[in-house]
């Protein structure tokens, strides 16, 4: 009983610890609200997406919890829409981004160039616990990544290619802009762009990795997550907005996506197979009691079976007996436990003498 009360007793109290530590309020951005960071066009004339910071912290997961949620959903819009100002909430069209009602148009892109978009967002977000789809959820949770437009349309400078709003927690139901009409056919773009502007409403930060969909830099080939500690920054190092100087884009969205399979990281190595204990090796037919002088000098190392040592009352045997002994009653040769000299004589005296009477039996029975 005592045993079930304290089993009890620790599980609520890391269920509190949780609690606790899901309801902490995070860091306050370093940034003010409202600044914008980033943005505008890189040296070589590729538009780059920035965020803007808001004032609207919210709890982070406890980074232990291995509780699975369900999936997160990303509504990929192309088809545009009326934004108003106001709390972030896709499923109202709110947004903290605006600052009065703007309409975004349609991306008029291809069923090809589409599929592209939606086939590389699936592929980098594969890793997390989300959903995918270009099909309007409605009226219930999720993060709207609109697709479509350019940046004027909701009042920001030319060059800007994608815009979300930022804290150091998750901004629920989120939207973020991808300005995918300054992108023309240059569909990996639009896809990398969606998803650093998403990544930042999960709290990330721009980082100096070119391999990284949080980067300015170019020239490394396509981009996904990297599970690397890298510098925060545009074009050169800078502080973390949510403090320190590096950040691993990896580990943060494995705390705040949650992981496709439940526990797949936290499972750790696979045990080995218990198969049971292993059979005894095949010795063979044990050797003669009496093999003769020299009859294994050449046959190498014996199997360890204790039969097919020389019987250390044999005179044949020659020296060393006592290390054959050893080995086989499982004794370390040389060790405390060998037995002692007195005792082996007294063995050898045994068999000898009845080795004598067996051959005086024998003897009188031919009689």
């Amino acid at each position: 009983m005592r045993t079930i009360k304290s089993v009890l007793a620790i599980s609520l109290l890391s269920a509190s610890a949780a609690t606790a530590a899901a309801e902490t309020p995070v860091q306050q951005p370093l940034s003010p609200a409202g600044t914008f960071v980033g943005g505008g066009l890189a040296p070589d004339g590729t538009p780059r997406g920035g965020y803007v910071v808001t004032d609207d912290p919210q709890p982070l997961p406890p980074p232990d919890d291995v509780t699975y949620h369900a999936p997160k959903i990303f509504y990929v819009n192309r088809g545009g829409g009326t934004y108003y100002p106001g709390t972030n909430d896709a499923r109202t069209n709110r947004s903290t981004i605006v600052s009065s009602t703007r309409t975004v148009p349609a991306w008029n892109v291809s069923a090809a160039g589409w599929n592209q978009v939606m086939t590389c967002l699936t592929t980098t977000f594969s890793r997390w616990n989300v959903v995918i789809t270009d099909v309007d959820p409605g009226n219930v949770p999720h993060y709207e990544l609109v697709t479509a437009g350019r940046p004027q349309d909701i009042g920001m400078q030319q060059g800007v290619g994608g815009v979300s709003p930022f804290s150091c927690g998750v901004i629920q139901n989120s939207i973020v802009f991808t300005f995918a009409a300054v992108y023309g056919t240059d569909y990996r773009s639009v896809c990398e762009t969606n998803a650093q502007e998403i990544a930042h409403s999960f709290g990330l930060d721009h980082e100096r990795l070119c391999q990284d969909p949080m980067t300015y830099l170019s020239g490394c080939g396509n981009k996904s997550f990297q599970n690397v500690a890298a510098p925060c920054g545009e074009y050169s190092n800078r502080a973390c907005q949510c403090g320190g100087s590096t950040q691993n884009s990896v580990a943060l969205l494995d705390q705040r996506l949650g992981l496709a399979e439940p526990g797949m990281v936290d499972a750790g190595p696979t045990p080995p197979i218990d198969a049971g204990p292993l059979p005894a090796p095949d010795a063979g037919p044990s050797p003669a009691p009496d093999a003769g002088p020299g009859s294994s000098a050449d046959a190498g190392p014996q199997p360890q079976d204790p039969d097919a040592t020389p019987n250390p009352g044999d005179p044949d045997a020659g020296p060393g007996t006592s290390d054959e002994i050893s080995a086989g009653c499982g004794c370390a040769s040389g060790s405390s436990s060998s037995l002692p000299p007195t005792l082996l004589l007294a063995m050898a005296v045994l068999l000898v003498v009845r080795s004598r009477s067996r051959a005086r039996a024998r003897a009188s029975a031919r009689r």
